[in-house]
């Protein structure tokens, strides 16, 4: 279960992620040995030539890290596949770009928590019910997040993100799958539209403390979500029904 700092901070700042960003290494000569490590392998002003062989490095290199917690600033499949095969990896952010599929991941057996950038296109959920130590997931403005079934096998989750984008609403069919994860603290459904009935599946959630929602669903919702689930103590159904006048 999450505790009460990783509740309130989220996974990455409660495990010592500086705030508000690390900076980002080009060059993987940079590297001095640490376990935070940000990436950004990709310079406006590179020639494809020395972008492709930057990557290249990375990606032979990254496997024989020392690493807890990685984030892409700029994806590549490639890239991905790399950091997958880091011995002891606990948290993950992909970054944006053009992946294909998150499938590699799947193979990261220690993973704790794993952050994923929007990629509209991106194939491959089906698989992350293999990370069976997997905490925290967070999924933004992916086309194939429409369909929630897949999350329904994934019970060692605490806390899940579905979220759109300031440009791009994220379409959910129905939050029943939700409803299996009987461990789960923490929601966030941030430029999300529901396409069926609404939040009534997260009544089933009695370990839920926090839900952070875009003010998509009626103060009635909002209302018959804090009424059963009393365990309810932060996010938008307490702080927009307080500000409601009755």
């Amino acid at each position: 279960m999450l505790s009460p700092k990783e509740i309130q901070q989220g996974y990455w700042i409660a495990h010592g992620w500086p705030t508000p960003f690390l900076k980002p290494i080009n060059e993987i000569e940079e590297y001095t040995g640490q376990e935070m490590l940000a990436i950004a392998f990709a310079r406006v002003d590179d020639t494809p030539s020395i972008r492709k062989k930057r990557l290249k490095k990375w990606c032979q290199a990254l496997p024989g890290l020392q690493i807890k917690m990685l984030k892409l600033h700029a994806s590549h499949q490639d890239l991905l596949e790399a950091a997958a095969q880091i011995k002891g990896l606990e948290a993950l952010r992909t970054g944006w770009g053009r992946l294909q599929t998150i499938e590699p991941v799947a193979h990261c057996e220690t993973l704790k928590s794993l952050v994923i950038d929007s990629c509209p296109s991106l194939k491959g959920l089906s698989s992350l019910p293999r990370l069976r130590k997997l905490i925290m997931l967070s999924i933004d403005n992916v086309r194939e997040a429409q369909d929630l079934s897949f999350v329904g096998s994934m019970t060692s989750l605490n806390e899940l993100s579905i979220c759109g984008t300031l440009w791009t609403i994220q379409k959910v069919n129905d939050l029943w799958p939700l409803a299996k994860l009987g461990d789960l603290q923490v929601i966030k459904l941030y430029s999300t539209r529901v396409l069926q009935d609404g939040l009534i599946p997260l009544h089933r959630l009695k370990k839920l403390v926090r839900f952070e929602c875009s003010l998509y669903y009626s103060t009635e919702e909002l209302i018959a979500l804090r009424q059963a689930l009393p365990s309810l103590k932060y996010g938008t159904v307490i702080d927009y029904i307080r500000s409601t006048p009755e």
